[in-house]
């Protein structure tokens, strides 16, 4: 069943005009603008809402992906893996329904077909998008990252609190509360944040460390993030959602989105 929160924009050429869906909430800024610049280039264009994905049919044939009964060209993902997708339905049928539609829309995102940002693996949709994700990640490629200690009971200087699921700092957490939950905490502090689109650094600072995340983000299907750095060019964090602010960026980021279809459908 349809959502009327659903919109589907529609081009003077719907029949012949190339499919991009996009999945973002409506206060989402820079879906907004890289959707209205994307149909002024022509292409049809479907926005959808994370917490209604459930609701939408979605079909897979071979190597192709039909979502409201229309071939897909692209797709601009704008949401967390871990969110809730069937709101629409009943409580005691939402765990099953919402494990459903991330394998669903995780083969979707991953055919080759279509050009997706961003495209998460396996991994990231059930084990989540978090600070502890992508640090791993990095470690076992070898990129430095900022040191952090777990559950330590007494701290000499301010430290900062990333919470397991989370991609942003908080202030660290009493004593006891740091021993009961483990709580990871860093006394680093942010120096510099990088905006990545296509692998290339957008806006922010670009280090061998910067350079060498963006790299092996992007060879994990990461379009879009930003990342974050500390005083001794260690990463802090990554975010692969990021909230791009500015209207003159999100302006050039749109752009670059709109672009990177473009060229992805030229080739094709």
């Amino acid at each position: 069943m349809r959502s009327k929160r659903d919109c589907v924009a529609k081009t003077n050429d719907v029949d012949s005009a190339d499919h991009i869906v996009v999945v973002a909430r409506g206060s989402d800024l820079l879906a907004q603008a890289a959707s209205t610049l994307l149909m002024k280039h022509g292409f049809q264009v479907s926005f959808l809402t994370p917490s209604t994905l459930g609701s939408i049919s979605i079909t897979l044939r071979e190597e192709l992906v039909f979502i409201l009964g229309k071939r897909v060209d692209g797709i601009l993902f704008r949401a967390l893996p871990q969110s809730l997708f069937c709101q629409d339905f009943a409580i005691e049928d939402q765990s099953f329904s919402n494990t459903e539609t991330r394998a669903a829309w995780l083969s979707a995102l991953n055919l080759g077909s279509l050009l997706a940002v961003n495209r998460y693996d396996a991994r990231a949709w059930f084990e989540g998008i978090g600070w502890s994700q992508w640090r791993s990640r990095l470690i076992e490629a070898g990129i430095p990252v900022s040191p952090f200690s777990i559950g330590t009971a007494h701290l000499a200087s301010p430290h900062f609190w990333y919470p397991y699921m989370s991609n942003l700092s908080r202030p660290a957490p009493g004593n006891h509360s740091r021993r009961i939950f483990g709580a990871a905490v860093t006394p680093s502090r942010q120096t510099n944040v990088s905006l990545m689109v296509y692998g290339k650094i957008v806006s922010g600072a670009e280090s061998s460390t910067v350079r060498a995340c963006m790299g092996l983000l992007y060879n994990f299907g990461i379009s879009i993030a930003t990342v974050t750095t500390d005083l001794d060019d260690k990463v802090l964090e990554v975010d692969t959602q990021p909230i791009v602010s500015g209207q003159d960026l999100i302006q050039v980021v749109a752009q670059i989105l709109c672009e990177g279809f473009r060229a992805h459908l030229y080739r094709r």
